[in-house]
This record gives C-alpha cells, sequence and structure tokens, in this order.
C-alpha cells in the first residue's frame, strides 16, 4: 500500500475516533517500512490526542533521533517537536539538520520563527542567513532576518 493510502485511512480512523484501527494501520505500515519516520510521528499524535503525553514524546524523540527527516517531514517534525515542548531537542534537530538547503525559503523561515521563539536565537541566526545566501529578495526569509537580528540586538 502506498504511503498516501496509509494517511487517508488513518485520518478516517481518527476522525471517526476508530483509535484501535488507526493504530492498526499503523503497525502495518510500519511493518512494511520500518525506517521511515511519518508513521511514527502520526503515532506520537494520536497518542496525544488520547491525553498520553508521554508515550507521545517518547515516541516522538525517539523517531526524531533515530530516523532520517526528508524535507517534507521538517515542518511536521518541528511542529510536533513545538507541541511537545521539546525545546531541547528542537535545537538539537535544528543543529544537525542535513537536509536544510532542500527546504523551501518560507520552510526555512518557518523554522527560523520556531526557534526564536524558543529562545535559540543563534541556531535561528545560521538558519535564517543560510535562507538569505539562497533566496534574498523572499519577504518571509527578509522579515525574519530582521527580526532575528533585532531579537539578538542588530
Amino acid at each position: 500500500m502506498q504511503p498516501d493510502r496509509y494517511r487517508r485511512r488513518l485520518e478516517s480512523h481518527v476522525a471517526h475516533g476508530r483509535y484501535e484501527a488507526a493504530l492498526a494501520t499503523l503497525s502495518a505500515w510500519r511493518e512494511r517500512a520500518p525506517e521511515l519516520l511519518e508513521p511514527e510521528l502520526l503515532h506520537a499524535r494520536i497518542d496525544l490526542g488520547r491525553g498520553r503525553l508521554r508515550a507521545a514524546r517518547t515516541r516522538a524523540l525517539a523517531a526524531i533521533r533515530t530516523r532520517d527527516c526528508p524535507p517534507g517531514l521538517a515542518i511536521d517534525v518541528v511542529q510536533c517537536l513545538r507541541v511537545l515542548v521539546a525545546n531541547d531537542a528542537l535545537v538539537e534537530w535544528a543543529r544537525g539538520y542535513p537536509h536544510r538547503a532542500a527546504l523551501t525559503a518560507s520552510e526555512r523561515a518557518n523554522i527560523v520563527a520556531a526557534l526564536e521563539s524558543i529562545g535559540a536565537h543563534a541556531i535561528a541566526r545560521d538558519w535564517i542567513e543560510a535562507a538569505v545566501q539562497d533566496a534574498p529578495d523572499d519577504a518571509a526569509v527578509r522579515v525574519n532576518r530582521a527580526l532575528t537580528r533585532s531579537y539578538a540586538g542588530d
């Protein structure tokens, strides 16, 4: 089964409160592709929705540390870490993320905003300066660069 079919099934199960069926779908997806990050993030989201914060946090942090994050999931990872208030993990992830250049300028600007919101100014500045190099005329990048500099007192 393709990832889109798994996602559609999961959305349907969760929307109708069929959490056990959603977890069975995730289990099947993980069996077919155990190296993927996305099913683990989705499982953590289900755990959160069921009030299982500790389980969600443990699962998400382990998955983010041990699985590759393709550019298409970078914003999902950042949002997950923010929801879990895993600020140290967010900084660690941002420092070591190997696919930064594959992200759009807008995606990088969103990640910079997340880093700034937790006070990670140094790593945010690294990210925004790289974004400016790649997209100097992008409005979101320019605004975030100005904000990052103002936070730093420049």
